[in-house]
Order: structure tokens, then sequence, then C-alpha cells
């Protein structure tokens, strides 16, 4: 049975660092990339949650590698998709023993309460490879499972500014237990040929993440004789709305690498 463990608060940078070690990259031949997190260990078999767009494509495409700088293929047949959830798991195997993430409770979260967000940043212009990122911020908003936040299982807004590349990435409490994942950032559109079309989304500070229970529910219900330990709950798709459509996977917002950050580019004629 999946179920959450007691853990005492840790310095953040207790946090960062015992988070770098269960963090992984999830790099593609085509240099795309996103991040995980190792959630299970059955035997020399790691169970990795990540998000379904960073992984839905052909799984020799991928591999993970972990914060030893280890590289291992995406076991086949491996890959599993949380029904009507962006949220996957994926698994490779190693002799290495890796940390395995605590799991938290996603839903005793409040509202301003600190939680920290990792992954990997994909490449850009200036860096030309992911390395490990980590940073704090607080909670938004933690909607209840009969009310979602946006489609696919978002439930968890907060103000961490995840970049690209970092979907699939943990969040955690402040005791380092595993909350939910990262996944989407909200933009706002302003469809008019005025603004310079290279800066026509605006990126908002709020964040959206998969709730942990939502991956302890699935677990548990994909094994016999396994019941939820947390209180039962049940995922609905809300009704979509136009700003709904304003949250997009993390990969999605990008900025030309050839852009130039000054005043003409934001400036209305």
């Amino acid at each position: 049975m999946i179920q959450a463990q007691v853990a005492v608060a840790q310095t953040e940078s207790q946090v960062d660092e015992m988070t770098q070690k269960f963090t992984v990259l999830i790099d593609s031949i085509d240099n795309s990339s996103g991040s995980g997190v190792i959630v299970k260990k059955q035997g020399n078999v790691y169970s990795v949650l990540t998000n379904w767009h960073v992984v839905d494509e052909t799984i020799s495409n991928y591999k993970i590698i972990t914060s030893d700088g280890d590289s291992y293929a995406i076991n086949e047949g491996s890959v599993s998709q949380l029904p009507g959830v962006d949220a996957a798991i994926v698994q490779f195997t190693s002799d290495i023993n890796y940390p395995v993430a605590k799991l938290g409770s996603s839903q005793s979260l409040q509202r301003n309460q600190k939680v920290y967000s990792a992954g990997f940043p994909g490449r850009s212009f200036a860096i030309k490879r992911p390395i490990y990122h980590f940073v704090p911020g607080k909670v938004i908003f933690n909607a209840s499972y009969l009310k979602p936040i946006s489609v696919k299982g978002y439930g968890l807004v907060y103000d961490n500014p995840v970049l690209p590349g970092m979907s699939g990435g943990p969040i955690l409490n402040e005791k380092g237990e595993l909350v939910g994942i990262n996944g989407k950032v909200e933009i706002f559109s302003y469809d008019t040929p005025k603004l310079n079309p290279e800066f026509y989304r605006i990126r908002t500070a709020r964040s959206l993440g998969i709730p942990i229970q939502t991956y302890i529910l699935w677990a548990d219900n994909s094994k016999p004789n396994h019941t939820v330990t947390q209180a039962p709950f049940v995922l609905t798709s809300p009704s979509q709305t136009s700003i709904t459509d304003k949250f997009i996977p993390v990969e999605n917002y990008y900025l030309n690498d050839n852009a130039k950050f000054n005043t003409t580019n934001f400036k209305l004629k």
C-alpha cells in the first residue's frame, strides 16, 4: 500500500539536497527535455512519476538521467498514463541504489504555505544543457478534487517560477515530502496586431501542478487488495472556459533565442 510517511521540517538547503537525489532528467534525441521524480523502487526497477506530455511519444526517443549523471533507457512497455490526467509512470532498471521521494499529502496544503519546485530547465540560447534547478514559492490555491482548477488533473496553483523543462519535476512541502509535480504555467494572450508578435504571450506568476493524491489513488487502485489510505476523492473534468485555455504546458512557453529584451519589444504603437 502506498501511504504518506511521517517527516519533520527541513531547512531549504536540506530539502534542496535531498530533492536533487531523486529528481531525474528525461531527455530526448531531439534535445527537448522534461523532468521526473523517483517514487518507487521494486528490486532493481525504479518508477518515475512525470507528466504525460513529457513522454507521450515513442519511448526509444527518451533516456532517463539520474543525479549521478548515469543514463538509462526507459523499460519497454513500462509507460503508463494515469487515466484522464497529464501524468504518467515510466520505469528504468539499475543496480545502483537511488533515493525514493517520500510521499506527502497534497490535500493538507494551505494558501501561502511554502512549497518548493525542482527540475531541469531545458536548453536555451545561453545555457546549452539542462541543469538541476530548485526554487521556493507559496501555495496560491489548492483546488478540491470535485472542483479542479484546470483540465487534466491540475489542482495546485503556486507562485514558484517554473521554467520550460521542469514539467514532471517535484513539488515539495517544507518537510521535503512530495506533494505534486509541475506541469503548467498561466499565459495570457493578447490578440492585437500592434503588439510585437514575438511577445504576444505574457506569462503571469502562477504555475499549476498535479497533486500527489492523484498518483496515490491510481497506484492503490491499479493493484489488487490495495486501498486508498487518504480520504477518497473523484476526478472530474470541469467545463471548458476561456480561462482554462490560458493554462499551457511549461514547454509551450518560450521566447525566441534571438529576441531582443528592450522596451521596443513591448511598446504599443
